[in-house]
């Protein structure tokens, strides 16, 4: 006869399942999809799930070469984590810092003391002697004055004495010329006048005394052959050791100590004749007991009060038996 074996019709009977069998394969089914349900839910839970591995997990990192691929092995046995970790790339250089600011100038050190005087140098040589006028004549039967000069200045006159050849001539023309430092106004004198005789601009006759000094410096020597300073650059920044007591207190001003203000500090060690003072936790006890003592002054001078003393206290409980 004809069996039912699922969608698709009717079969023949050698081929056809039979209710026994077919009753059979459906217990099967059922049975594979409960355990398939079963194993879809500890897979679930397995995912969900936290481990505890205690304080038996053991963690250990290795260096790994620059450009590596990090790696992580796990051991469940022991149980235990093994990092492989690359090394990083060097970073590039960081950009130059500003340079710092300029630091102040020391103070001007104190002036050095006078050198010793040098040896006297030997004496130069005699100058040449100045040009000027050399003498003169008078020649009595011409009545011609001549004057003599080795500087140009060297003049003769006409005849003195007059018409009646006494002397009491008239001069016609008298001129005057100087060397280079001096200048002459006046000349010529044609009638009658002066020749004024003046320093050009910039020249002098020295004194005696004058020419006496600069001999004396003279011989002093060469000054430009001595050695002196002639330029000193302050190079103490105070990075070393400095004895204050060799510097002039007019050296040390207010604004070279202030400047400094912010970074002095003075502890207690430092401090030998402050005598007892009061420590910072004396103080914070006074802050905060401070009101307590102004309300105790308010209420008054107790000892105008007339409060009972002692003795009193005393003779009263002796009357009292």
């Amino acid at each position: 006869m004809a069996i039912f074996r699922g969608i698709g019709g009717a079969g023949d009977s050698t081929t056809d399942a039979t209710v026994t069998e077919v009753t059979q394969q459906a217990t099967n089914a059922a049975a594979s999809a409960t355990a398939a349900a079963t194993s879809a839910a500890e897979a679930l839970a397995s995912k969900n799930a936290t481990l505890d591995f205690g304080n038996t997990l053991t963690v250990s990192a290795t260096d790994l070469a620059e450009g590596a691929s990090a790696t992580v092995t796990y051991v469940s046995g022991d149980p235990s984590f093994t990092f492989g970790i690359p090394a990083g790339a060097t970073g590039a250089t960081g950009a130059t810092g500003a340079t710092g600011a300029t630091g102040a100038t020391g103070a001007t050190g104190a002036t050095g003391p006078q050198g010793e005087t040098g040896a006297a140098g030997a004496d130069g040589v005699d100058g040449t002697d100045g040009l000027g006028f050399t003498g003169g004549s008078y020649n009595a039967s011409t009545g011609v004055v001549t004057f003599t000069s080795d500087d140009g200045l060297g003049f003769v006159t006409g005849d003195l004495r007059g018409a009646d050849g006494t002397g009491s001539g008239t001069v016609l023309s008298v001129a005057a010329t100087v060397p280079t430092g001096l200048t002459v106004s006046g000349s010529p004198i044609t009638s009658s006048g002066t020749l004024a005789f003046a320093y050009d601009t910039g020249y002098a006759i020295p004194t005696t005394a004058s020419q006496t000094n600069w001999d004396t410096a003279y011989g002093w020597g060469d000054h430009s052959t001595a050695g002196y300073l002639t330029s000193f650059t302050e190079t103490n920044d105070l990075s070393t050791a400095v004895t204050w007591a060799n510097v002039p207190d007019a050296n040390i001003t207010q604004s070279s100590v202030t400047q400094h203000q912010a970074a002095l500090s003075i502890t207690e060690s430092q401090i030998s004749d402050f005598g007892t003072y009061a420590t910072s936790a004396e103080l914070t006890s006074a802050t905060a007991n401070s009101g307590n003592w102004d309300t105790a002054y308010s209420w008054g001078d107790h000892s105008v009060a007339g409060y009972g003393t002692t003795d009193e206290a005393l003779a009263l409980a002796i009357a009292l038996g």
